[in-house]
Formats: C-alpha cells, structure tokens, sequence
C-alpha cells in the first residue's frame, strides 16, 4: 500500500506568493522594531535633556518644556503608528492582488 503526503495549500496560492507574504511580514516586523528603538532612544535623549533644563531653568519654565516635548513626542509615535498601518494595508494589498 502506498502512502502520498500533501501539503495542503490555500487554492489559488502557489509557493511564490507564500515566500512573498513571509518576506513582507518579516520586514514589518522588522520595521515596527526599528522603530521601537529609534522611539526608546528618543525618550532617553529627552529624559537626559530634561534633567539639564531642569537644572537651568525655573520649575515653571521647565515643566512647560517637558509638557511641550511630551506633546511632540507623543505626535511623533502618532505619526509612526500610521506609517507602519499604511505600511501593512499597502502590503496586504499587494499579497491581494498578486
């Protein structure tokens, strides 16, 4: 009695196409993290800053410049969060129609 194995396979989908959607997930994922590290070193550069100003200028003036930063940052991580969700439609998109 012979046994055949078969690997079963969405229809329509051949081996190239997989290989590809593999590739665009990997590079997301690897996107997202650089952009978690670029982040993180943001927030240290900043932490560090703030403890200069502090230093320097009145409490006031200087809680009015962490509340400032805080906002840009927070604008800057809006900003990343879209690119990489556009980045994921544009690559389903494109799995879709290969």
């Amino acid at each position: 009695m012979l046994l055949v194995a078969l690997e079963v396979v969405p229809w329509g989908q051949t081996d190239m196409q997989q290989q590809q959607q593999q590739q665009q997930q990997q590079q997301q994922k690897q996107q997202q993290q650089q952009q978690q590290k670029k982040q993180q070193q943001q927030q240290q550069q900043q932490q560090q800053h703030n403890l200069i100003i502090g230093g320097h200028l009145g409490r006031r003036a200087a809680k009015r410049e962490i509340q400032r930063r805080h906002a840009a940052q927070q604008n800057q991580q809006t900003a990343a969060a879209a690119a990489a969700a556009a980045a994921a439609t544009a690559a389903t998109a494109a799995a879709a129609a290969a």
